[in-house]
């Protein structure tokens, strides 16, 4: 028997397409490349977000494939109802991963408003025991789910390093950042996320824990001091210096303006032409008051002698 022919005279298919055949339907593998799990739709365990992030980032580590097979990749990477919405679509509209990536965007993607995006950003705060790690991440997802709805909406760099500066629960961390952005100490959100680490980090380290025992050593164990208590002196020891220097310069300014207006008052030139009808008035004519009062005198001793 020849080889590709049966029994009954007819042709086997070829070993590659029969190979071809039993692949269909199955995850296109590379050799290097790690597993992806399979996006499923809605009802996935995974977030189209983070398994969208993973085949991303196994694409941009194919340079050299072509189109054709990192469609192929990215279909093999779905499974379920997300598979059947891309291979029911027709050949064109699958036929780069900018397509499929465009087409599951719009049945799984965030398609939340962006105004909703933007509020839930500047209302992003601190909650009671989230440490400043976690609250840094949270607000980062936020702005980040942002900016990929609307790219240039906003500065990375200061919008979001001002409202992780807000958002934090501690008022002494946030006035002494906010002292630190205007002295420009800190000038990248991650600067102030360091920065803040680091007040946490020196904190939790310094917090006192009593001793389990403390009746069989006698009496109270010693307490230390508020570990916060060097931090607020030495806060509240630059802002009073720092009022005093802005209260020395209002005074000198004051003083300035009061010897200058002091200066123009004494001045009788300045008075005679800032009130100069007043200043003629107040001056009479001995002449006229000697007429106006000598008929008196004469009726007064007209009654005399009478």
């Amino acid at each position: 028997m020849q080889n590709g022919e049966d029994a009954e005279g007819g042709h086997e298919p070829p070993v590659e397409q029969a190979q071809q055949g039993n692949m269909i339907g199955m995850s296109p593998y590379f050799i290097g490349s790690p597993w992806v799990p399979r996006f499923k739709g809605a009802d996935s365990g995974l977030s189209y977000g983070e398994w969208k992030a993973q085949v991303k980032f196994m694409l941009s580590s194919m340079p050299s494939r072509s189109n054709v097979q990192k469609s192929d990749f990215i279909i093999g990477a779905l499974d379920g109802e997300a598979r059947r919405e891309v291979v029911i679509l027709a050949a064109e509209q699958r036929s780069t991963p900018a397509l499929i990536f465009k087409y599951l965007d719009g049945l799984y993607g965030d398609n939340t408003p962006i105004a909703h995006l933007r509020g839930m950003f500047f209302d992003c705060r601190q909650r009671p025991g989230e440490s400043v790690r976690a609250f840094s991440l949270r607000c980062r997802e936020l702005f980040q789910r942002l900016k990929d709805r609307d790219p240039d909406v906003f500065e990375a760099g200061q919008v979001l390093r001002d409202q992780f500066t807000m958002g934090l629960q501690d008022t002494e961390l946030r006035r002494e950042l906010n002292r630190m952005i205007r002295r420009n100490e800190v000038n990248t959100f991650e600067q102030a996320r360091q920065e803040a680490l680091h007040v946490e980090g020196d904190r939790q380290s310094n917090i006192w824990h009593p001793p389990t025992c403390a009746a069989v050593r006698g009496g109270e164990p010693p307490r230390t001091a508020d570990p916060q208590s060097d931090w607020k002196i030495e806060l509240k020891t630059e802002l009073l210096s720092e009022m005093r220097v802005q209260m020395k310069e209002m005074q000198r300014a004051l003083r300035e303006e009061l010897q200058s207006s002091s200066s123009h008052s004494r001045d009788p030139a300045l008075q005679t032409r800032r009130y100069p009808q007043t200043t003629s008035g107040r001056t009479r004519d001995p002449q006229v008051t000697h007429s106006r009062t000598q008929p008196e005198e004469q009726a007064g001793g007209q009654a005399w002698t009478s």
